[in-house]
Parts: structure tokens; sequence; C-alpha cells
């Protein structure tokens, strides 16, 4: 962190002996609206994608586009095209973005390097130790890995160590709360002053429920950062089927994500017995309503998908049995388009095919690389790769 100013005043145990409220104001928690990214931005950050054999991730913050770059993390103005490095030298840098621990909020960066929180101004360089989360004061004695961190407007970071924890960066306050949450996945949204998961709901019962049969239902619910309550947002949806039989119907998560207030959930049906259900269950609730929302369903039937990505309220994918379609399917209206036609591998693909001899007898098709709005584009026995707008 040579390159970077330092500023920063660290919450030890001698703070949390004496007094539980210190001075964060130099932290810049000032909302700020998002820079659309231009052109230039993507070129160069798929130049880079591509001599790193697209092992880069990437976060994005309201004036530039950051990731891993080698044992550094890099970063690039979205309008300008300036790229810089904001950190070098550090170990499994992939690994941190894979767990999730580096956020951003406006043009501020924190990120998780053992027990201690982070922060750099990508504006201004300034940097710093905010916190050691082995100072906060938890009841619960949990050392876990700390992962899946991220900052509400009010400046409460939330992080993922076993539990669910909350502490006030804006106000100083250190202690942590337990948010009494149970994730389905590693996955939650904040939006707004909510955050918002997918649970199972272990309490439903069928009334096809027997001795051979154990369904499983799913539900979105939130959790309000000021008042600690969790509600249900959604009406039950999905039927995982979770007998141990080769004719159940299984559902395998595929895909979660959000934009504006829709929360979209896609499901891979990987039963081979029931040929009616075969392909992707999805389904999108809208979150903007006060009450509980229908769960809206879709289908992609009888299909092997690739690379499911979401860009606002459109999926994107490679549909292999269709002709390895690069497909865009906005998921609001249920409307599908095609960007590129035999994207990658073109072998027929057929339901008795899949049957007989599994969907790991198909060649992958070639992976797209996406940056916001942006898509890169590399077709098999082309040199020069495209670079096209969503």
């Amino acid at each position: 962190m040579s390159k970077l100013r330092k500023h920063h005043k660290r919450l030890g145990s001698d703070d949390m002996r004496h007094e539980n409220v210190v001075d964060l104001s130099y932290l810049n928690m000032t909302e700020k609206e998002p820079l659309e990214i231009s052109y230039d931005c993507a070129q160069i950050y798929f130049r880079d994608k591509d001599r790193y054999e697209e092992d880069l991730r990437y976060l994005e913050s309201s004036s530039y586009i950051i990731y891993n770059e080698a044992d550094s993390i890099a970063c690039i103005h979205k309008t300008t095209g300036r790229k810089f490095t904001i950190i070098d030298d550090l170990d499994s840098v992939r690994d941190m973005f894979d767990k999730k621990k580096i956020t951003v909020y406006a043009d501020m960066m924190f990120y998780v390097i053992g027990d201690d929180l982070y922060y750099v101004d990508l504006d201004t360089g300034c940097s710093g130790l905010v916190l050691s989360f082995d100072s906060a004061d938890n009841p619960y004695n949990n050392k876990k890995e700390i992962k899946n961190i991220c900052i509400h407007k009010s400046g409460k970071l939330i992080y993922k160590n076993g539990f669910n924890y909350i502490v006030d960066l804006k106000r100083g306050i250190s202690s942590a709360k337990k948010m009494d949450v149970h994730f389905e996945t590693e996955n939650y949204f904040l939006i707004g002053d909510y955050v918002y998961y997918l649970e199972g709901d272990y309490d439903y019962i069928d009334e096809r429920n027997t001795d051979k049969h154990n369904y499983l239902k799913y539900k979105i619910k939130r959790y309000s950062i000021d008042s600690g309550l969790v509600t249900d947002v959604s009406d039950r949806f999905g039927e995982a089927d979770m007998t141990d039989s080769i004719f159940s119907v299984y559902y395998d998560l595929c895909f979660e994500g959000v934009f504006d207030h829709y929360y979209c959930v896609v499901f891979e049906n990987s039963s081979i017995g029931s040929i009616e259900r075969s392909g992707y269950h999805c389904f999108y609730v809208d979150l903007s309503g006060s009450g509980i929302s229908h769960a809206h369903r879709f289908y992609i039937w009888n299909s092997h998908i690739y690379q499911i990505e979401q860009h606002r309220n459109n999926l994107i994918y490679v549909n292999a049995d269709n002709g390895y379609k690069l497909v865009k399917h906005n998921f609001v209206s249920d409307k599908k388009s095609t960007i590129i036609r035999k994207y990658g591998m073109t072998e027929k693909s057929t339901f008795f095919d899949r049957f007989a001899m599994g969907k790991g007898e198909f060649q992958n098709p070639n992976k797209y690389m996406r940056l916001g709005n942006w898509l890169w584009i590399k077709e098999t026995g082309k040199y020069n790769p495209q670079i096209i707008a969503v």
C-alpha cells in the first residue's frame, strides 16, 4: 500500500476500554451518481482480462471499475479510461473478490485482510485501517473467516462471519450486531434500507409429501437495517424434490441477481426422469410493494445454457440446444432476442442426446466477457474479437 496516502485511526483494544465511539468523519460516504462505462474503459478492461485468460473479477463504483490483476488491485476511470494500481503485492487477490472481501460505496473501496478492515478513497488516494474485527464487541466469540461485506448508505458495514453482523462506520460504533437471518446461499443484496436474500422454506409441507418425497420451496425475505425486522417479500415459489431418486426433480440454483426493484432466480432442473419439466425454471419477484409479492415464473425449456449473467432486466446466456445462440432474455417481459447466432460450437443437441450421453458430452461454447452493457465476443476461427453493446 506504499502508493497510497494513509490516514486512519484504529479501533484497538484501548479504544474499546475507554470509549465506544470514535471519529470516522474522514470516510467520504457521500452518495454519487454512477457514471456510464465508456467504450475506452471497456476496451482496456477486456484487453487485460484476455491477457490474464479471463481470470478477472470486477466491482463497479460510481466512477471506477475495480478488478484483480496478478497480485494487485487495478482501477479504470469509467469515462476517461485512466488506469492505475490501487494496491499491489497482495496474496490471493482473486479469492478476495470471489469471497466478497472487497466492496464499494460511492468511490470508497473497503476490503478485508485477515481480521482487519481497510479503506481506500479512489478519488484522493487516502487509505488506511478502519478497524480490527477482533476488537469489535462480539458476544458470540466467533472467529470464522470474514467475507460477504457490503456498506449501507448510513455507513453501516454488513459482513458474514459464520453469523451475520453490522458495524456502524459513520458513527464510529464498533460493537457488532448480529443479523438473525438464514441465507440459503452466500448471496444477499443490499437495496435501500434492506438486505434481500433467498431462504429455503423448510416449514413448507406439500400434500403430496410421503415417506418417499420430500419437497422444498423458497421465499425472498428482507432484513431491515434500522429495525432488525425480518419479513417475507414473496410467496413460496419453486419446488425442489429432495428425494434420493433418479426420477426426482432436483432444483440446482444457478443464478441470483437484482436490478432496480426486481429479484431474479434461475434454477436448473437436473432430473432426467421428467421430460416435460426439463430445462430451467426461472422466477422474478417485484420488490417495490409493501406486502408479499407473487413470484412470476418463466421457463427456458429443454435447454442446456451456459454462462448466465445479468444486465439490468436482461439475462444473457448461450443456449447450446438452440444452435449455440448468444441470447438476451428480458425476464420481466419474457422476450428473447439473439445477439450472435452459432456462437462457438454448433453440435446438434436434442433431448435424446442429453438423456443418452449426459450434458458433459457436449463441448462448451466460447465464453463471452461482459463489463456493464459491453460484451467482448471472441468467436472460433476469427482473429479479431468484437466489443458490442447489449
